[in-house]
């Protein structure tokens, strides 16, 4: 993933996390975003900032300036690396400049050099089929996109990407499970998790040397990179912080953030920079209010995609027959509270109060549909003249208003301790 590429693939939907696309994103819950989205900047310190000035030097360009970036886990490795003294920032205009020829580290923009001069034909075939955004001849990640857009996928694509990816397995000599393979080469497989499938694979064989590598001492992307990681490991371990960096980024976060939406005024998915900007933000420990103030502006378009809704293809067909209804609203039903019971999980688990608030209302919304789900079993029930079904779902839809009630109070107890919180900062 090049760092030309980063902005305008998030703004098609897809979330960037490291080296590689994370997921699309519209379908996904805003819990589930928000943990992607932070998943990404769960990667080691060294491993920030190794992917990070990788993605700086690959474009080739001498100088990169912040605002094509993005504020996400790359901002926060590039500011590591400055904190360090690996790289120098320097303020111009409305954003901070990168002299990639004199403001890197000597011996690391070297290995830098070596490592983008480095290159593998099968990765490069491999990154094409992954990331290749058009309608026409669509890439695997498209492919995704087009699916949830509601359009025809044309099997033929699929089954050609899905042999391509398989063949480049075998050549890098990864070794596949029986399931993996048989999911992959099975055409009735369901689209989607035949292409997640690919994906995954396509992904690891990015991460894979070439067999014949070390047999013949061939120098690879992945071997350089290694070698810039250690690098950067040794030199933070000797070196001692400076926080001169992060006080250039914080005077200049409002305008960077500010000429990112106005270069990208359509992006499909506004929560992805939503997330990555809360998330930098915790991780560099900013004022609530500065937050606040950053994405007052921001616009959200997320719309909800109609083969994500389990509603809209289990409750609204109107022409099914009632036998067929009420087994179908069963399974919803059961899938409903297997779902809630992960949220309430993860909720309990988790110490990042903005990660709870979100597992909460997301918990809240899943009661609601299930007390409405509840209810029109309890309807069915009566018009089959059921009175035992009829009393049990009446007496759990009892129970989940109760729940909803208690949920709801959590939330805006938790809302309000977060603004007490921003309250005492101010102060």
């Amino acid at each position: 993933m090049l760092l030309t590429e980063r902005l305008h693939t998030e703004e098609l939907g897809f979330l960037v996390g490291g080296r590689r696309i994370l997921a699309y994103t519209p379908p996904l819950s805003d819990v589930r975003l928000y943990i992607l989205v932070k998943s990404a900047f769960n990667a080691t310190i060294y491993e920030l900032m190794t992917n990070s000035i990788i993605a700086l030097v690959e474009p080739g360009t001498e100088k990169v300036y912040l605002h094509k970036i993005g504020l996400n886990e790359w901002t926060y490795g590039i500011l590591q690396l400055a904190r360090y003294g690996l790289l120098e920032f320097k303020e111009v205009d409305e954003t901070i400049e990168i002299d990639l020829k004199r403001g890197v580290d000597r011996k690391l923009r070297k290995l830098l050099e070596e490592y983008r001069h480095t290159y593998f034909s099968l990765h490069s075939h491999l990154d094409y089929l992954l990331h290749r955004f058009s309608d026409k001849h669509p890439g695997l990640w498209q492919l995704i996109k087009i699916y949830y857009e509601n359009k025809s996928v044309d099997p033929k694509n699929v089954d050609s990407l899905v042999s391509s990816v398989l063949e480049y397995a075998e050549l890098l000599d990864v070794q596949l499970s029986e399931e993996k393979e048989r999911v992959l080469r099975d055409s009735n497989t369901y689209i989607v998790k035949r292409l997640e499938e690919a994906i995954e694979l396509a992904y690891t064989c990015l991460d894979t040397d070439p067999p014949f590598s070390k047999a013949y001492n061939i120098k690879t992307r992945n071997s350089v990179r290694r070698r810039i990681l250690e690098y950067i490991r040794s030199e933070v371990s000797r070196r001692t912080p400076i926080d001169d960096a992060e006080k250039i980024l914080l005077d200049r976060l409002d305008s960077i953030w500010k000429l990112i939406n106005d270069k990208h005024r359509m992006a499909v998915d506004r929560r992805i920079w939503r997330y990555q900007v809360i998330v930098l933000c915790r991780k560099m420990r900013i004022d609530n209010t500065l937050v606040d103030r950053l994405l007052s502006g921001l616009e959200e378009r997320h719309e909800h995609h109609p083969r994500t809704s389990e509603r809209a293809s289990v409750l609204r067909e109107e022409d099914i027959v009632y036998s067929s209804r009420y087994r179908y609203t069963l399974e919803y039903t059961a899938k409903l509270f297997d779902e809630l019971k992960k949220v309430l999980r993860e909720a309990r688990e988790t110490y990042d109060d903005q990660l709870l608030l979100l597992l909460l209302e997301e918990a809240y919304k899943k009661l609601k549909e299930l007390k409405r789900v509840l209810g029109e079993l309890a309807n069915m029930a009566w018009r089959a003249r059921d009175s035992n079904a009829y009393q049990m779902y009446i007496e759990s839809r009892t129970e989940i208003d109760s729940m909803c009630r208690e949920v709801k109070e959590e939330i805006e107890r938790l809302e309000w301790e977060l603004e007490e919180e921003q309250r005492e900062d101010l102060r």
